[in-house]
């Protein structure tokens, strides 16, 4: 009995750093899945492909720009976005830049990305404020990552 207990304690030690590092692997996985819809999403805004920003979308979603914006479908998603930009680029708008971004994924079938981006004008220049936020949720439908919701504070709010 004397040795029997020392070797259930290493067994159960053992059994949960392996757990732990299973769950770690399986987190790094899924924050690089998130990442690569995230970019796929990034790229598109960029160069104005509503459908792919669409395809990067589970409807139905939402978008709180200070008013809530419900997107049944995925044309919802597409028209929307294409009147988005139409509107940004009237302003002078050319591009948008990534400058941090962060994964965070809660177990199951959602995860969040919160990122740091800068407007780019025509001219070159960043169009202010210097940095703006948005934050994202993303959930995972039959194997395939995708938004389900996007909150981006007005230009002086946070959402930290």
């Amino acid at each position: 009995m004397k040795t029997l207990l020392p070797f259930l304690l290493l067994l159960t030690g053992c059994f949960g750093f392996s757990v732990k590092m299973e769950h770690e692997k399986e987190a790094v996985s899924i924050c690089e899945d998130v990442r690569q819809v995230m970019h796929r999403y990034f790229n598109a805004f960029n160069n104005d492909d509503v459908e792919t920003i669409a395809q990067c979308w589970h409807a139905p979603g939402s978008i709180e720009m200070g008013a809530k914006v419900t997107l049944s479908t995925p044309a919802d998603i597409s028209d929307f976005y294409r009147e988005k930009l139409k509107s940004l680029h009237s302003e002078g708008f050319d591009h948008s830049k990534l400058i941090r971004e962060e994964f965070e994924w809660f177990g199951g079938d959602t995860a969040t990305t919160r990122i740091v981006f800068r407007r780019i004008g025509k001219d070159g220049q960043v169009i202010p404020p210097d940095e703006r936020r948005a934050s994202y949720r993303l959930i995972r439908v039959d194997g395939k990552w995708g938004i389900q919701s996007l909150l981006l504070p007005n230009p002086g709010e946070s959402n930290k």
